[in-house]
């Protein structure tokens, strides 16, 4: 059976936490992660990964719109600031060990929508007016300084959606042994089926386990469509395109898409 490698953390616990949790029996050949980086990406593995990430694997890789994760007003990407960011003029930018897509996002919107002039980007540990930070740590509650949530800008800069992660799989094995695919597809949406009907434990569980801000959690699930959405994939290739040079991405971006038709296609 061909391996999978999931992407197993706050964001994508929609397909995730129901395998962590023992609500749906995890195969041998799926193997969760906290972060799935190319290390772990071969032309012969699927992935369920950051859709930044994903990106740098088009020549090998086809896009399985049945699983994807795409948020329009609430994302799991924010921005902090010791000041309000309109009174921050310049400023180094630390992403700390933030995910590639949140980095995207971070570059796509702090100087032109926020107005920030970025001095530079560090990803060395140190103190900065400016940081972004992800996943667990997007979603806990601060009494001191400001947050913003990225895709929320990204949305009012742009009008678009952007998916936070998408699913790999190897053309070669779309091409040879679909059904595998298939089969593998379809665990990750009855997984997703188990977190749907349980949601509220799925919120409980996680927020109370993590120390994160329910309502917070609440909002993010909520807004994330759980397939690959028109919008979703105009948002993420013009953001893609956007940061292309800056983060070093293929020159070609233009990925092959394919759907099982398991998860309601939306004109959105």
């Amino acid at each position: 059976m061909t391996n999978c490698y999931l992407e197993a953390n706050v964001a994508t616990s929609q397909f995730s936490y129901p395998f962590q949790s023992g609500w749906v029996d995890t195969p041998e050949w799926l193997i969760l992660r906290d972060r799935v980086t190319d290390e772990f990406i071969d032309e012969d593995s699927c992935a369920f990964v950051d859709s930044i990430e994903a990106t740098r694997h088009f020549e090998t890789h086809s896009v399985v719109a049945d699983v994807a994760l795409v948020c329009t007003h609430r994302g799991p990407f924010v921005m902090r600031t010791t000041e309000r960011p309109d009174e921050v003029q310049h400023a180094t930018v630390q992403l700390g060990d933030c995910s590639q897509a949140a980095e995207a996002l971070a570059r796509a919107t702090i100087h032109h929508f926020y107005g920030i002039d970025v001095v530079d980007w560090n990803r060395s540990p140190q103190s900065s007016d400016v940081s972004i930070l992800d996943e667990a740590e997007a979603l806990i509650s601060h009494e001191d300084g400001y947050t913003e949530d990225l895709v929320r800008a990204w949305f009012i800069l742009t009008s678009m959606s952007v998916p936070t992660h998408v699913f790999l799989a190897p053309t070669k094995k779309l091409e040879s042994s679909q059904s595998e695919i298939k089969s593998i597809v379809k665990l990750l949406r009855d997984s997703l089926a188990q977190a749907t009907e349980r949601r509220r434990e799925l919120r409980r569980n996680i927020s109370g386990d993590l120390g994160l801000d329910r309502e917070h959690l609440t909002e993010l699930l909520g807004d994330q469509k759980p397939r690959l959405t028109k919008s979703g994939r105009k948002g993420w290739i013009d953001l893609a395109n956007r940061v292309r040079q800056s983060m070093s991405l293929p020159a070609s971006l233009n990925p092959d898409v394919v759907s099982f038709g398991m998860a309601r296609e939306e004109q959105e």
